[in-house]
């Protein structure tokens, strides 16, 4: 159903706001610190990462206003567009109405579909961490993170 159908089928069992972790990536904070970071202005926030290093092999792909606001998202970026400075670090805070976009008779992707109409309407937020994620999508990657973990 992608990051987003499988979503809008719990809508009964979540609270007015949640908190979503990727199966994929792994962030080492508190989760609750990104869910108190809804704001008034925010019906989303996603834990955003600076890799100035290129720690995690995995291309910067979110641009953040200085007020914290996202400017952009692109899930597939390519390298060389400087205004890219973060990484979306695979945690989300979402306020339930959020759902609302969701269609619910096919597979929706919130990173591509859901992201960029909280975009337009500014209502989706970076939580900067500076806490190194850990992505685990490639077989070199889930290597770090078992090193790490042991």
């Amino acid at each position: 159903m992608g990051t987003g159908g499988a979503l809008h089928h719990a809508r009964s069992l979540l609270a007015d706001t949640f908190v979503v972790i990727y199966g994929d990536s792994y962030l080492p904070i508190n989760y609750q610190d990104v869910g108190r970071s809804l704001t008034t202005e925010a019906d989303a926030v996603i834990a955003v990462y600076h890799d100035s290093s290129a720690e995690t092999g995995v291309r910067p792909n979110v641009a953040v206003a200085p007020n914290g606001a996202i400017l952009r998202y692109e899930k597939n970026a390519q390298t060389g567009d400087t205004r890219l400075e973060y990484v979306e670090a695979g945690v989300l805070a979402l306020r339930r109405s959020v759902l609302d976009l969701i269609p619910s008779d096919r597979a929706v992707s919130l990173e591509e579909e859901i992201f960029p109409v909280l975009i337009a309407q500014h209502r989706l937020f970076g939580f900067r961490t500076s806490q190194r994620f850990f992505d685990m999508g490639t077989p070199e990657r889930l290597k770090i993170i078992e090193a790490y973990l042991a």
